[in-house]
This record gives C-alpha cells, sequence and structure tokens, in this order.
C-alpha cells in the first residue's frame, strides 16, 4: 500500500541475494502490472507522476486490500518480511 515501487513476481528471481539491488538500480525487473490495477481498482495514484497508470479491472484483479493481501501471503517465494 505504501507509494514504493512493486516489483512483477516473474521478471525478479527473489531468491538471488541482491535482487533488491538490482532492482533498485533498475537491473533486472520490471513493474507489477497487478499491483497497477489494484491501485486503480481501490483509487490509489502515485506521487511520482513518471509512474504508468493501467485501467482499473475489479473482475480480473484485487478489489480489497484483503484479497491481495491473502493472495500473496499464499505465495512460495515473498518479495517482503512478515
Amino acid at each position: 500500500m505504501s507509494d514504493y515501487p512493486m516489483p512483477c513476481h516473474q521478471t525478479v528471481d527473489y531468491r538471488e541475494p541482491q535482487w533488491k539491488k538490482k532492482w533498485e538500480a533498475g537491473q533486472v525487473g520490471k513493474l507489477c502490472a497487478g499491483a497497477l490495477i489494484f491501485f486503480a481498482n481501490i483509487c490509489k495514484r502515485s506521487r511520482d507522476g513518471s509512474r504508468p497508470t493501467i485501467p482499473a479491472d475489479r473482475e480480473l484483479v484485487f478489489s480489497r486490500p484483503d484479497e491481495f493481501i491473502d493472495y500473496h501471503n499464499a505465495a512460495k517465494v515473498k518479495s517482503w518480511k512478515l
């Protein structure tokens, strides 16, 4: 829910010890389209005007924060610490 760009889980190898450093340097990964759509679904915009936006899609992408969190908590590999 922060205004920090979320990496796409399909473009970053989270098992790589330096993944976050490489992500922040722009060496690996892409922005998570699902997160961008989710933000549109909940009417959230980044303060960074250069960050792309994607139209809302409440049928195929999460419409509420708890749906997003539950889905990602069930993932085998996580990009965050609990």
